[in-house]
């Protein structure tokens, strides 16, 4: 279920939608995945100024020299946008 933008803010929310994916359930195990391994970092404001008033924000983790975690959501003016939140240990899997 998407997130609002004042829950995309809170690590454990982000987390949460993390935790409810296919890629989650691959590589949790094996990589050690856990709350306190997700390096999280906010994303800058600038992000969020750009996104469609009330816009609901997607997490998705894509495989890319290691575990990326973006938010991504729709842009005021039309099209869709992303940002990198986080980080997740390990490799994918093959």
């Amino acid at each position: 279920m998407p997130l609002s933008m004042a829950e995309s803010t809170n690590k454990d929310k982000v987390l949460g939608e993390i935790k409810g994916t296919t890629v989650w359930q691959t590589n949790a195990a094996k990589n050690n995945w856990t709350a306190a391994a997700f390096q999280f970092q906010q994303a800058p404001e600038e992000f969020y100024l750009k996104l469609k008033t009330l816009s609901k924000l997607k997490v998705e983790v894509k495989q890319e020299r290691g575990f990326q975690v973006y938010l991504q959501g729709e842009k005021e003016k039309g099209g869709w946008t992303e940002q990198r939140v986080g980080t997740l240990p390990g490799k994918p899997s093959a």
